[in-house]
């Protein structure tokens, strides 16, 4: 089973040799910027809410900052 695994630097290896034959166009598609949509989940949005909060509690904002409250 060892002889089938290969490493990253292989992989990436075939990737430019598949990179490289193919037209521009393919080429173009497989260089795009793919991202992963993830989502904050209700939990994870109280959590960065309560730390800020927390935050300005243990140091409040000078006088002369500007503050956003949220609406």
């Amino acid at each position: 089973m060892k002889q089938h695994e290969s490493s990253n630097q292989e992989e990436v290896h075939q990737l430019l040799m598949n990179l490289i034959a193919a037209d521009f166009d393919t080429q173009a598609n497989m260089l795009r910027c793919v991202t992963t949509p993830y989502v904050v989940t209700e939990k994870v949005s109280r959590l960065i809410e309560e730390a800020g909060m927390k935050s300005l509690a243990d140091d409040p904002p000078e006088p002369d900052d500007e503050v956003v409250t949220p609406d």
